[in-house]
């Protein structure tokens, strides 16, 4: 079983959203794997960092050397990572209301899940924060749908109760910061990358 951990960083929001708006798919094999990481990174953070940690991974939320600390240990993690962007910026015409915005949502990350799922067929479970809308999880199961026969199962779980979500997100965030000219956080995942696709 293969599961599909995805998560978005950026704000698509054309009148104030950042530049650049990321979906990413995390592939994994198991799902035990990245809670037993996540949990042994965080109790490690609390000796090296002399501070408890927050129960959440948020890259929006964390120091330089806290990013860095996360995405370092997680190299030894294995994963493949799928993720598609588009520059906000360059095309503000189609971001003129909430409604287009969303179906730009939806097409990033309906290109994550087919990239994933055409390298690996045995995804068999895609897991997305529940905070995306149930409109948008259910355009994505019906687009699916008329592409394969078989549908991977799609889950929406709170993020803090999902340690290949918060994952996801902390790699959707070094991407974003990699497209708007800051590497630094890019080269400890930079090998992990399978698929990248600008829409």
């Amino acid at each position: 079983m293969f599961f599909l951990f995805a998560d978005e960083s950026g704000d698509i929001n054309f009148k104030k959203g950042s530049k650049y708006f990321v979906y990413v798919g995390i592939l994994s094999e198991s799902r035990k794997a990245c809670d037993k990481k996540l949990i042994e990174l965080k109790k490690r953070y609390e000796t090296t960092f002399h501070r408890k940690f927050a129960r959440e991974i948020k890259a929006s939320k964390m120091e330089k050397e806290e990013i860095i600390y996360f995405l370092d240990g997680l190299k030894s993690l294995n994963y493949e990572v799928f993720c598609a962007h588009i520059d906000t910026y360059d095309s503000k015409k189609q971001f003129n209301n909430i409604n287009n915005g969303s179906k730009k949502r939806m097409q990033l990350l309906e290109i994550v899940i087919t990239n994933a799922y055409s390298v690996n067929h045995a995804v068999n479970k895609i897991v997305i924060d529940k905070g995306l809308s149930q409109e948008l999880r259910n355009s994505i199961r019906t687009r699916l749908s008329q592409k394969y026969k078989e549908v991977p199962k799609i889950e929406a779980k709170v993020s803090h109760n999902v340690a290949g979500i918060q994952i996801a997100d902390l790699i959707a965030w070094a991407i974003r910061k990699h497209l708007a000219g800051d590497s630094i956080y890019y080269t400890y995942i930079e090998n992990k990358i399978r698929g990248k696709t600008e829409l």
